[in-house]
């Protein structure tokens, strides 16, 4: 009885401690807005059209697309079909609750990632610990920074589908080769492939199930070309994103002559040092970083599972990280990459070192067979305490981390989302047809995406927003704040 009672408080707590944290953001992905891209990948949708109409439309602009502009036509697919304000408009809570729901479904997929790779690579069976360490690393993730084009952009949000099917293909490929299930090759290969349809994704899909197969070979001292195929599906599925007709196509759109193949080295590293850089600068992340190998070591201690040591894969990781911004560096070069792809990049970073840093210190714990006491325990607490309070005053940062700033500011997050949505609702219902607003751009929080017009009614939002509308034309005169 009594045990069955502190395990209900255990669990309790945890539930409790999932909702503080997670509800702050969902609470501002409610009141998102939506603007640029979700109104330009619909060109010329309609809201309630039909589904035939919806599903032509997506063809027709994924094709156009393709040939274009860049090479995920099934990306492309789904930000026009799936788009919130083409199947429910823009008015009220429904484009919120919508992206509430697609991103509850991202975050759960990289929850399920999380919880397998934990499970097979760093062989943590209690689910309790399990369900902590997705915790810990969901943080790690969304304290280190989040862009407003992920998680209040309908057509930035599907970054997260990506970036799921990448942890769940990573985590698929570790299980295949300790279990050789064929059902679950079956499921790798189809996450795997659809993954590597996005190029910032194929490399890490890739290169880790190639790595997975090397030492199954070293193993068994046999090449198993049985294994081989899944990794054909990958690469096949890269390429015909990376070699497409519109990566070329976007190239000469931005004046360049032809892709840069050399110099995307250059620009991947300046961006992978830009990443390290603000994750480093951030104490909440860095206590989170400590904390992962912490708990290895506490964990192992117990469980004393033999374990092998890691030191390899934090190597590797490095040509993975320069691997998975070359396609990005490739395509956009000295542009500079978009903050969504680097949030994607920085929350890659953060999962594949949170997971080997616990795997880490499990490595350590059986190796030197600690057996840490209580006081030791208390003691090195202590120490990352003082460490994480330091750090935080160093850096003015005690209340200004991205989920404080969600908890502190919803009210005017709220009123935001009401000032950008009233001005839609004023140009769907506007009599005339040529349309100036005139009003102060005024973002309250910075936590949301707002309205991006422009004076020139030729920018590519405002005519994206003008076509949606029927409308001829829509300019935004920017008019100074009163005092």
């Amino acid at each position: 009885m009594y045990d069955n009672k502190k395990k209900a408080i255990k669990w309790g707590l945890l539930f409790v401690a999932y909702a503080i944290f997670f509800l702050p953001y969902f609470h501002s992905i409610l009141y998102s807005v939506p603007t640029a891209d979700d109104f330009s990948m619909i060109v010329n949708g309609k809201a309630h059209s039909g589904i035939v109409d919806d599903f032509v439309l997506s063809i027709n602009v994924a094709n156009a697309r393709y040939m274009t502009w860049g090479g995920g036509w099934l990306s492309f697919f789904l930000q026009v079909f799936l788009n919130p304000i083409l199947q429910f408009g823009y008015s009220g809570l429904r484009y919120g609750i919508s992206l509430v729901f697609n991103i509850g479904i991202s975050l759960f997929g990289v929850g399920f990632a999380f919880n397998l790779i934990y499970k097979h690579l760093c062989k943590v069976e209690d689910k309790f610990w399990r369900m902590a360490l997705i915790l810990l690393s969901m943080g790690a993730i969304l304290l280190s920074d989040v862009y407003a084009e992920i998680f209040n952009w309908f057509t930035g949000s599907t970054y997260l589908w990506w970036f799921a099917l990448e942890l769940l293909a990573i985590a698929l490929t570790a299980v295949y080769f300790k279990e050789y299930n064929k059902k679950i090759v079956i499921v790798l290969t189809i996450v795997g492939g659809i993954g590597c349809i996005g190029p910032q994704y194929c490399v890490p899909i890739g290169l880790t199930y190639l790595l997975f197969y090397a030492n199954d070979c070293l193993k068994n001292r046999k090449i198993n070309l049985k294994h081989l195929w899944p990794l054909l599906v990958f690469v096949c599925c890269g390429l015909s994103s990376v070699l497409a007709p519109g990566n070329s196509a976007r190239n000469e759109m931005l004046g360049k002559n032809g892709l840069e193949y050399k110099d995307a080295i250059f620009y991947a590293c300046i961006d992978l040092k830009m990443i390290l850089k603000v994750i480093i600068k951030n104490p909440y992340v860095m206590l989170l970083v400590a904390a992962f190998f912490i708990l290895g070591v506490l964990y192992n201690q117990k469980k004393k599972h033999e374990m092998k040591s890691p030191i390899i894969y934090f190597f590797i990781g490095i040509f993975i990280m320069v691997g998975k911004i070359y396609p990005v560096a490739l395509g956009y070069g000295y542009y500079g990459t978009p903050n969504r792809v680097i949030f994607m990049l920085g929350a890659f970073i953060l999962a594949y070192y949170s997971v080997l840093l616990f795997w880490f210190g499990e490595y350590i714990a059986y190796k030197y067979k600690l057996n840490m006491k209580s006081k030791d325990i208390m003691l090195l607490l202590c120490m990352v305490g003082v460490y994480g309070y330091s750090a935080i005053i160093m850096t003015g940062n005690a209340t200004n981390s991205v989920w404080w700033m969600h908890v502190s500011q919803g009210k005017e997050v709220e009123r935001e989302h009401d000032f950008y949505i009233g001005i839609l609702s004023n140009i769907e219902n506007s009599e005339s047809d040529v349309i100036e607003i005139r009003k102060p751009i005024y973002q309250y929080t910075g936590l949301i995406k707002p309205l991006y017009f422009e004076d020139d009614e030729s920018y590519w939002i405002n005519v994206s927003i003008a076509r949606y509308f029927d409308k001829e034309s829509v300019r935004w005169i920017e008019e100074k704040k009163k005092k």
